[in-house]
């Protein structure tokens, strides 16, 4: 359920700030991933994301051109794939930095805690990619962090390319 929840939906079973550090890390990737490009799906999509893993294997292969399932992919294509990996990577770990700068480090981290820029980057993939979810932090955040992270939304609603 939680991992279908991080491509869009927002809903939890369990809360991510009660999961292990892999598990949180497993929900970034996800959400940061995001779906498939027909549906409502914030992130990177999903087909974006396979181009560029058919690019990695025919480099890997040490094949000339990218081709899968007996058809080659247009460089036009891999292009626009990257561009939005990149964008969306720039936007995160901007919105990301953004709210270091706005809320600073005071969050304490106990031993075994989650430090405050594992929650920052969390909360801020989460709405670049239009997800929904939250370490629950959100509600105390300053005015300009809550600022920064609605710009991210909107930035990631409206999309990389646009």
């Amino acid at each position: 359920f939680m991992s279908i929840s991080t491509r869009t939906a927002g809903f939890e079973t369990v809360a991510p700030a009660e999961m292990g550090m892999l598990s949180r890390m497993a929900m970034v990737v996800t959400m940061f991933i995001g779906g498939s490009p027909g549906s409502t799906a914030g992130g990177l999509k999903t087909i974006s994301f396979a181009v560029l893993m058919l690019v990695v294997w025919s480099a890997v292969m040490d094949r000339e051109g990218v081709r899968t399932f007996g058809r080659s992919i247009r460089m036009e294509i891999i292009s626009k794939a990257a561009t939005l990996l990149v964008l969306h990577a720039v936007l995160c770990l901007a919105v990301a930095g953004a709210l270091c700068v706005t809320e600073g480090a005071e969050r304490g981290v106990e031993p075994g805690g989650i430090s405050a820029y594992e929650q920052y980057v969390f909360e801020a993939v989460s709405a670049c990619s239009t997800v929904g979810l939250s370490m629950g932090i959100t509600p105390t955040l300053s005015d300009g962090g809550k600022v920064v992270v609605s710009a991210g939304m909107f930035f990631g609603r409206v999309g990389s390319l646009a």
